[in-house]
């Protein structure tokens, strides 16, 4: 998953008109001088949202009047007040560090497996991509199952001892 850097640059504070401009509060780090057609972000239920300058009028240094696309109503821009906006960036240091480290299912095969609640170790001895459903194959007391690859029940990777440690739901391995 990518890493970025989010940089408040704004807040709404209230609607002007009956057209969804909306008046904003410009902050010190809000860098644009002509932002129409440009985008920033406001975070709604935990999704980064893009929100695009349809029109843009500056009022003084920290203020300014904007319509943004898709919020052309007053009803559709109240909905935006006192939201705080922002712009982001990618965080390369963070991005290029974790992708050194990525680790992919399929390169688990011939990894050691140990099942918390379960006594001995098995073996990856495979992997089937699925979208919806990866899975692995083991060798587990003899016999060979399908167990679900999903990083739910991943515990630890231990690289160093190629060693994976799962916690499954009780009677999945029953199966």
């Amino acid at each position: 998953m990518s890493q970025v850097e989010a940089t408040a640059v704004g807040r709404i504070s209230k609607t002007f008109g009956l057209n969804g401009e909306l008046v904003i509060h410009l902050y010190d780090t809000f860098s644009f001088d002509n932002p129409t057609g440009e985008s920033v972000y406001v975070e709604i239920d935990g999704i980064w949202t893009p929100l695009f300058f349809a029109s843009f009028r500056r009022r003084g240094q920290s203020k300014a009047v904007a319509v943004f696309d898709d919020l052309e109503s007053e009803y559709r821009a109240s909905e935006m007040v006192g939201k705080e906006f922002f712009t982001l960036t990618p965080n390369d240091t963070e991005e290029s560090d974790t992708e050194e480290d990525e680790l992919y299912l399929e390169e688990l095969v011939g990894y050691a497996l140990a099942l918390k609640g379960h006594k001995g170790r098995g073996e990856i001895t495979g992997f089937v991509e699925s979208e919806f459903n990866p899975l692995f194959e083991i060798r587990w007391n003899g016999t060979e199952r399908l167990i679900p690859a999903a990083d739910d029940f991943i515990v630890q990777i231990d690289q160093r001892h190629q060693l994976l440690t799962m916690e499954l739901p009780d009677g999945l391995l029953d199966l």
